[in-house]
Parts: structure tokens; sequence; C-alpha cells
């Protein structure tokens, strides 16, 4: 087959039954069997934070309108170094809206722009995606549930950027 791929032939693909399903159960399953085996929840579940974290927030990351891709910088110019935060978190902090913040944690630390808004819950940052300042606080390690990267499961700190006179 490699040979008459390599000639320019085509390929033709081998495709495994729709009927069939590559779980224990060989149906498809709403929670994992496997899990429940094993002696885990079926489903996936939240960590609740641990006591004494009240000033810590949870970053949430996703793409936005404009910047589905970091390739959209190229039509609507740099992704903005910006979180959003509940008025309420942002009131206890004394940050306003527009003020340039400090978030950080154990990983590394970078600024952005405060954009209040109350549709962020309480405890938690919002910020677009493949924003440069985020790569400096995410864990590269994979998380827990699913093993895929820590976009959403990363805690971090914030206060107002104070500047002081030269």
């Amino acid at each position: 087959e490699l040979e008459s791929l390599m000639a320019g032939s085509r390929l033709k693909l081998r495709r495994r039954p729709l009927e069939v399903y590559p779980t224990p159960s060989g149906r498809v399953e709403f929670d994992s069997t496997l899990a429940s085996q094993m002696g885990f929840a079926p489903l996936p579940e939240q960590g609740q934070p641990q006591e004494g974290d009240s000033d810590q927030f949870v970053l949430l990351t996703s793409a936005s309108l404009k910047y589905t891709h970091t390739q959209f910088q190229e039509v609507h110019g740099p992704i903005p170094a910006q979180v959003q935060i509940h008025p309420e978190d942002a009131a206890r902090l004394s940050i306003n809206e527009g003020q340039l913040v400090l978030v950080w944690n154990d990983l590394g630390r970078a600024t952005a722009v405060a954009r209040l808004n109350d549709a962020v819950p309480p405890g938690v940052l919002w910020s677009p995606r493949q924003w440069a300042g985020q790569n400096n606080l995410m864990s590269s390690v994979p998380q827990q549930i699913g093993r895929g990267p820590r976009f959403n499961s990363t805690r971090v700190r914030v206060a107002p950027v104070r500047r002081t006179a030269p």
C-alpha cells in the first residue's frame, strides 16, 4: 500500500461500523463505566478551593468574538491584555474600571487592564485566550480531569498597580 500511495494513488481508509463504540459497554456512555468499576466518580467533578484561598481567583480563558485564533491579530491588532472581574471583587480590592492590575501566582506575574463585568462570577477572572501574559501564570502540567491544559483551572491573585511619583 505504501508504494501505491507514494506513486500518487488514492488511499481508501477503513471505517468502523457506525453502531460500534470503543467503550467497555460497546455503547455511547454519558458517564464512564470504567471509572465506576475502578471506584472513581463516573463524571468529572470540579474540586473546591482550599480553605483560606478567598483572595485567590480562578482565571478562566476562552476565545472571544474577534480572536477565535491568534492569527486574527493580523486583522484586529494584538489580543488585549485585559482581565474581567466582578464589580464586588473589584471594590473589595480597590480596583477601578480601566486600571492596570497585577495578576500573579507562584509561577509568574503579568499586568493587564481591569474591566468590571457583573457577568463574571465573584471569585473569577476572565481574559481572552492567547493573551501573552497567561503563559507566565499557567502550569505546563496537565489537569487531573481530562489531562488537558490548565486554561481554566489556574489560580491567581490580583491587585491594582500603584504608580509612584518619580
